[in-house]
């Protein structure tokens, strides 16, 4: 069982993250700034960021992000600096992936 199921099972009153769940999985900014404000409200907020760290969980756990955790040592598994961006640029644009701009000879 995951730590998420547990602490929805031990929790008195529900969880922040059970209410929206995909807003933890965002791609924009703002949203996941919010997950991460409702994590600050959650007393398992220590429990779900060790278990994205040992996990090496993508999207936000215990009100960190991918770039925290890899800070921290433990990047989600093929997760790249800057990926998240270059994927919403694409958006942005209508094109296909981002990609960087050639390097300057």
């Amino acid at each position: 069982m995951g730590v998420l199921p547990a602490l929805l099972n031990v929790a008195e009153d529900p969880l922040p993250c059970s209410h929206e769940p995909d807003l933890w999985y965002a791609d924009d900014a703002s949203s996941r700034a919010r997950a991460c404000a409702k994590c600050a409200q959650c007393p398992f907020w220590e429990s779900c960021r060790a278990a994205g760290r040992e996990g090496r969980e993508y999207g936000i756990w215990g009100g960190e992000d991918e770039a925290g955790r890899a800070a921290a040592g433990c990047a989600p598994k093929g997760w790249r600096p800057g990926a998240r961006r270059r994927r919403m640029a694409s958006r942005e644009l209508g094109t296909g992936l981002a990609t960087r701009p050639p390097k300057a000879a």
